[in-house]
């Protein structure tokens, strides 16, 4: 509990035994989090012998075959029990306290509908970073007002083009949006690309149909209006702008006074 919220955390996850533990673990460090949900999407490895073995209160979902994390998530947010969802996927390396509880203040600081938490991807260990917030629009770590996931009515057959789903119903219904900053000693969750959790060949397949589901739920146009909208219209750029507005402030203001001291 954090003020008067209670966060409920899902994690959707398929065939992600080797690393769920992890990220469980940190979310259990937060003393903001009030309850836990595993999504097990038919996975065929050990992941619910992984999560019993957590000597923590996790409630454990399964569907019995691969639905799709749309239809993972629309189980756990029934089943959720707080006002604030914090969406996380299971693979992320590096998540820490710092980004689980400087998201969830911030969200609820700035009274927000949804919250998108920018992560980086890693190539041959070059990290590529979303500064400008693109590919926050697609990032799986976000929080979101259960009340706006219960009206939501989220089709359970789009997969992957979840993110993109509450993108353009944040833009249809004028949601309150903004993207997590993080300070520059802050490195930002890191989202591995799947060729490097399943090999090569399944990797490539896994990441065709992200991209397939992706693509169903809106073009490349459809992408480009979302970003306009809720990244350059949005509270993003608006809170730089206000950044570098005080920044000009203050320095106008300090050469005032250098030449107020200093007459020539």
């Amino acid at each position: 509990m954090y003020l008067t919220h209670s966060i409920s955390v899902l994690v959707p996850a398929y065939n992600e035994a080797p690393r769920i533990s992890k990220i469980l673990k940190c979310f259990l460090k937060s003393k903001l989090v009030d309850e836990i949900i595993v999504i097990d999407d038919g996975s065929a490895d050990n992941i619910r012998q992984v999560v019993s073995r957590i000597p923590a209160n996790i409630t454990f979902l399964e569907n019995k075959t691969n639905l799709g994390k749309a239809s993972a998530i629309i189980k756990g947010v029934a089943k959720a029990k707080g006002d604030l969802i914090f969406m996380t996927d299971a693979d992320y390396a590096n998540l820490n306290l710092v980004h689980i509880d400087s998201s969830i203040k911030f969200a609820i600081k700035h009274n927000l509908d949804m919250l998108l938490v920018p992560t980086i991807i890693l190539i041959n260990s070059v990290p590529l970073f979303d500064i400008a917030g693109s590919f926050s629009l697609l990032t799986g770590l976000r929080i979101i007002k259960k009340s706006l996931l219960v009206k939501a009515l989220i089709p359970k057959h789009i997969g992957f083009g979840l993110e993109m789903f509450l993108n353009k119903l944040a833009v249809t219904k004028k949601w309150q949006v903004d993207i997590m900053t993080w300070k520059p000693s802050v490195i930002p969750p890191i989202n591995p690309l799947k060729t490097e959790k399943s090999g090569l060949y399944v990797g490539i397949q896994r990441q065709l149909l992200m991209l397939q589901e992706m693509h169903r739920m809106g073009s490349l146009p459809e992408y480009l209006s979302q970003y306009r909208k809720l990244v350059i219209e949005g509270h993003h750029f608006k809170k730089i702008a206000l950044q570098l507005q005080s920044l000009s402030q203050s320095l106008f203001l300090t050469d005032s006074l250098f030449h107020s001291q200093n007459p020539k």
